[in-house]
């Protein structure tokens, strides 16, 4: 449990301690208040003491070890707020703001709190080597596919606080592109960030792009990663995560980049449907790359991101935060999951391991339960679960119960770096060569014949060993 300090000693505040205190899941341990009325300093609830004032909590923080705070204070100013979230973070503690009464009247839709995904993980959550990665990128140029996405305007946060020489912005989307650039500059560094737009199922573009910039790190976030568009869009699939990963590690290799990492999932293994086939041969385009370059070809799995674009817990907790009917596929779901930040330094962590290897993967622990995670959020909402009303909508076309992180076969007993497993996987040259013919032929068949060759490709050969790291 996290140690908790609510800010707000009143109806609301007395509310969240109790749902603290009594709710099955513990996740918060609710330690002291703080309010600005004096008359309540001193005053226990639910045994939770009153402590001092808004301005004392950074030393409430110091003084009961905080990890975490929740604003419940429903009529204080946005301003006033976001002063609060401010040092809250420059304190490094997590914070979730209760929505306004102001916000929930002037709005048909009630205002949907802050949710800090690292409260829902049962583990410590994954940390950069920041230092070792300073003087990995020392001097030099880092390249970024789906910048302005989730996880690749992460990955470039993260790069950027490694200090390279050169931060390249690729991505097709203007605006979230020239969003993470905007940003990045903001404090006029002597790193020099240049936004690219482009599409990487534009093989000529793409070439262009990196004879331009020779860059030495690669870090391949573009991609379709629905599963349920992609059952409907599986060309789509195939030009943008299989041509484009081919474009993207040719044109790589080309220039002699330093090393490429490309952002896989694990709906890749054993895939089941048109997204997780097309990432599987994209990683099968990536190992035989990786036998046949002097570019070193990585491959990082991720489980599923929480709050990233198109995540089931954001959509679950704005649900629960409107009182609406929660939408579940099956009562025995289960997914891996990590957050943001840990997926992209992940991503950068294993671009600098030493241990041969084409992928890497995060140990996440175990595979959590969809309904568990949703207990969890109504705690986080301060309701009970007890009146909620769950449909039950069945598994999507293409969807699993249970994910998994690597095929049996990869797996060995070796042990390598903390945190992450490290494997070995190969492409035969036989599968090359199928890949390079749908690559070249995939617009002359059916939709049918389609889904067939590449759930076929992608579920052959499948050679490798893994290392589980602790």
């Amino acid at each position: 449990m996290k140690r908790t300090c609510i800010v707000g000693a009143g109806e609301a505040g007395k509310f969240m301690v109790r749902q603290l205190i009594f709710s099955k899941e513990k996740l918060l341990d609710a330690v002291c208040l703080l309010d600005d009325d004096k008359q309540k300093n001193g005053l226990v609830i639910e045994g939770v003491p009153v402590v001092g004032m808004l301005v004392d909590i950074e030393k409430a923080i110091e003084a009961y070890a905080i990890e975490y705070i929740v604003l419940a204070i429903p009529s204080l100013a946005k301003e006033d707020q976001d002063k609060i979230i401010q040092r809250a973070k420059k304190a490094g503690v997590g914070i979730m703001i209760l929505p306004s009464t102001r916000e929930m009247l002037s709005s048909r839709i009630p205002a949907v709190p802050r949710l800090d995904y690292q409260v829902l993980l049962d583990r410590l959550e994954f940390t950069l080597n920041y230092k070792q990665m300073h003087t990995e990128f020392s001097g030099k140029t880092v390249l970024i596919t789906g910048a302005g996405g989730s996880i690749g305007s992460e990955i470039a946060r993260q790069v950027k606080a490694c200090q390279p020489d050169k931060i390249i912005l690729v991505g097709n989307g203007e605006g979230s592109i020239y969003e993470i650039d905007q940003e990045l500059g903001q404090d006029y560094s002597s790193i020099e960030i240049i936004p690219v737009i482009a599409d990487i199922r534009n093989a000529k573009r793409v070439e262009d792009i990196f004879s331009k910039y020779k860059p030495d790190y690669v870090y391949h976030a573009a991609a379709h990663k629905h599963v349920p568009l992609m059952e409907k869009n599986i060309q789509e699939a195939i030009q943008n995560n299989v041509i484009g990963t081919y474009n993207v590690a040719t044109a790589a290799d080309k220039v002699g980049a330093k090393k490429v990492v490309m952002i896989s999932t694990d709906k890749a293994v054993k895939p089941t449907n048109n997204m997780g086939a097309s990432k599987r041969l994209a990683e099968k385009i990536i190992y035989y790359k990786n036998e046949h370059s002097n570019t070193d070809f990585r491959v990082v799995r991720f489980g599923n991101v929480l709050g990233s674009k198109g995540s089931v817990v954001p959509k679950f907790w704005k649900q629960i935060c409107n009182n609406q009917k929660i939408t579940l596929t099956h009562p025995s779901m289960t997914r891996y999951f990590m957050t943001i930040p840990e997926a992209s330094k992940l991503v950068i962590q294993a671009s600098a391991l030493k241990q041969e290897g084409s992928i890497f993967i995060l140990d996440m622990g175990k595979p959590v339960l969809i309904m568990s995670l949703i207990e969890k959020l109504f705690v986080m909402a301060g309701k009970e679960m007890d009146d909620a009303a769950i449909d039950y909508v069945g598994v999507r076309p293409g969807e699993k119960i249970h994910e998994q992180l690597f095929n049996n076969s990869e797996l060995k007993a070796d042990q390598t770096c903390d945190q992450i497993f490290v494997g070995k996987a190969h492409c035969e040259h036989s599968e090359w060569n199928r890949i390079n013919f749908l690559m070249k032929n995939y617009h002359l068949q059916t939709e049918a014949v389609l889904k067939d060759t590449i759930l076929s490709l992608a579920n052959e050969g499948g050679k490798g060993a893994y290392a589980k790291t602790n």
